[in-house]
């Protein structure tokens, strides 16, 4: 009715209004106010009727990546001269879960603020800037990855950006010219894009050698059991169903794109029990997706000392703070040296020093 009366558009003439496919599902964008005080940034929702800004860390109808990135932007912008000038921030996750953010200013200097997060990450957690990857593209193999690499983004099987999927590449190629020994492992594949584009690397290089192993539950994240990680308190991200793909859908999507084979290892199960018992000796490559603070410490503790001198340890999750936190706990306890770099939303390292089983 009210389309009606403010176009003067015949009812008749509009199309059926479509629901939501879920009903109660997460809100996938946010407008968040903000307003600097002595005490530091107040950031959240105006009150009813007003335009007072109740303070907030969380909401529970937002998509859960959202509310982990106001915590990070919170703690850059401290001591950014700036900051009082902020005035709204804009979150949004899309289809891929891949992550946008605006900031709302006025009068500010936009490189100035972009300088101000650089600096808070390269002091608090010493992340550099790795230079640009360049790939060849005269010969049959480097036509063959790009091509992969663009097929896997258009077909949505994997959350992965561009970068990241280079930074794959950049890995794998780096380990296979060094010859370093091992195998490869993404743990937390969702649609199975990394892994597949990582089994289209080693068939562009001719290698038969290296195993990819792909390991998830395959039934989405487990409930967080905040006894033993406390970290994981509140995380309500087991609820995603949208996680939840099966082990059939993800070797579909390998036969696909025809890379199906017998050094395709599939490992099903909560990486606490399933990483255990998997036949899994040494390491080139070691990804990890697991979001929550005690999937991303489990895989660090079964899995990092088996990762080999030249290898790459590689973290999706860095903007997640239960995954970033597992990852600087683990390298403080271990006694971990080597520079993190950036891979856009996440960071990697090359390893130079072999490492022992924890508690060992």
């Amino acid at each position: 009715d009210t389309l009606v009366r403010a176009t003067g558009c015949d009812s008749a003439q509009m199309l059926p209004i479509i629901a939501a496919p879920a009903e109660m599902g997460y809100r996938c964008r946010t407008q968040i106010k903000c307003r600097m005080t002595a005490h530091g940034l107040i950031a959240g929702f105006y009150r009813a009727g007003s335009h007072h800004i109740v303070d907030t860390d969380n909401c529970l109808i937002l998509d859960p990546l959202l509310p982990p990135l106001l915590e990070l932007f919170r703690d850059c912008i401290k001591g950014f001269a700036q900051a009082d000038r902020i005035s709204q921030i804009d979150f949004c996750v899309d289809s891929i879960k891949q992550i946008g953010l605006v900031v709302h200013f006025t009068g500010a200097d936009i490189a100035g603020l972009q300088t101000a997060l650089q600096k808070h990450f390269s002091k608090k957690y010493g992340v550099k800037k790795f230079d640009e990857y360049t790939f060849g593209t005269s010969n049959l193999k480097d036509l063959y990855l790009d091509l992969l690499k663009k097929s896997i983004l258009n077909d949505e099987v994997s959350m992965l950006g561009e970068h990241k999927l280079d930074t794959l590449r950049y890995c794998t190629e780096d380990c296979l010219e060094n010859n370093i020994q091992g195998d490869i492992i993404e743990t937390g594949v969702w649609k199975g894009g990394a892994t597949i584009y990582l089994a289209g690397i080693l068939k562009a290089h001719g290698n038969t050698d290296k195993k990819v192993f792909v390991a998830d539950s395959f039934e989405g994240l487990p409930p967080p059991d905040a006894t033993k990680w406390p970290q994981d308190k509140g995380d309500t991200s087991y609820k995603r169903t949208d996680l939840a793909i099966s082990v059939q859908d993800v070797k579909d999507n390998f036969l696909k794109f025809n890379l199906l084979s017998e050094n395709i290892i599939f490992i099903k199960g909560f990486f606490e029990h399933s990483l255990q018992s998997a036949d899994i000796q040494k390491l080139a490559i070691l990804r990890l997706d697991g979001d929550m603070y005690g999937s991303t410490m489990t895989v660090l503790e079964q899995l990092y000392h088996k990762l080999e001198v030249g290898g790459y340890l590689i973290l999706d999750d860095w903007l997640i703070s239960g995954a970033r936190q597992a990852l600087l706990d683990f390298r403080e306890r271990i006694g971990i040296q080597e520079d993190l770099y950036e891979d856009f939303s996440g960071i990697f390292w090359k390893k130079t020093v072999m490492t022992e089983l924890p508690g060992t």
